[in-house]
Formats: structure tokens, sequence, C-alpha cells
């Protein structure tokens, strides 16, 4: 057996220095789709904390609300509640009274606007029509504010046009949620 020598092509010199770039610059496109992936992970983490943050800040709201409406009779009786409506603005103003609660170690202001009585906006108790009194509760914090509009029943007033009457039922009639801060 006769030895054969196997002879190997000697590689260019910039065949190597084409391998190393190209190899580069797939390292260099995969760390860049690496380090994106990482940026969108912080990014989602810190959208879902602020979320539940604010959804947390409405939930106080919520609350805030919720007990004044429960104990309505004592809070209207408040002096920090005695508030008129103000036909341009019905937002907190820094000369305005407000009250404060403390919901789950979160300090909510709050305050109620005597919107006064609408008697063509009926309420029946006892078979007998009554107008309504309306009230604007608002409730706020870093967050944003929530208004409340609720209906007791008014004074034994009749309305000037009867086909305007319209009949509600006591206790809250609406609500809205304004993120941001009050104005």
């Amino acid at each position: 057996m006769t030895k054969q020598t196997i002879k190997y092509k000697q590689p260019i010199a910039h065949e190597n220095g084409m391998v190393l770039l190209i190899s580069l610059v797939v390292l260099s496109a995969l760390m860049g789709l690496l380090v994106s992936m990482f940026e969108l992970n912080i990014l989602g983490y810190k959208i879902n904390t602020e979320l539940l943050k604010h959804q947390e800040q409405f939930i106080s709201l919520e609350k805030a609300i919720t007990q004044v409406q429960k104990n309505f009779q004592v809070e209207k009786l408040k002096v920090c509640n005695r508030r008129q409506h103000e036909p341009v603005s019905v937002f907190f103003t820094d000369n305005q009274p407000t009250c404060f609660k403390i919901i789950d170690k979160t300090s909510i202001k709050y305050s109620m606007t005597d919107l006064g009585e609408f008697p063509c906006l009926r309420v029946i108790k006892n078979e007998l029509s009554y107008s309504s009194h309306h009230w604007l509760i608002t409730a706020y914090n870093s967050s944003g504010f929530i208004q409340v509009r609720f209906v007791e029943q008014g004074a034994l007033n009749a309305c000037e046009e009867q086909q305007l009457v319209k009949y509600v039922s006591p206790g809250q009639i609406s609500w809205r949620y304004i993120q941001g801060q009050p104005v």
C-alpha cells in the first residue's frame, strides 16, 4: 500500500476575515434582538404596575363615595360639605371646603355640592309626588376624581310644566370617573 497524500487547499486570507465579519454581524443582530426583548419586558412591567396603581386608587375613590352615600344624612350636615352650587364649575377650587377620608391608607378629599330642588324631576313616596333634591358628591385623589349625582326627596312642590315631568328614584342616578387632576 502506498501512502497517498491529500493536499488541502490553503484558504485565502480575506475569506477568513469574511467569515469573522459575518459572524460578528449575526451576533450583533441577535444581541440587538435580545436587548429589545428585555426593554419590551421592562416596559410591559411598568405599564402593568401603573395600571394596578390606578385601579387601586379608583377602588379607593369608589369606597369613599360608597361610605359617603351610606351616611348621607350625617355627611350633608358636616361643615366641610356646606358648599353651594356654582354654575361655572362643579370642580374643586382652593377656597372651597373639602372633607377628608382615609381609605386603604390613601387620603381622599370629597365634597358635597347642593344642586337644589328640581320640581319637574319627581320622587314618589307613599303615593305622593315630591320634587327631587339633588346633590353632587365629588371625591378625588392623585389619580383622578369621581362625581356622583345623588337624589333625595324634596319638598311637595308642583311642576309648572306638566309635560316635562320625569320620575327618578332616590339615591344615585349618575356617576362619572375622570382620570387626572381636577381643574
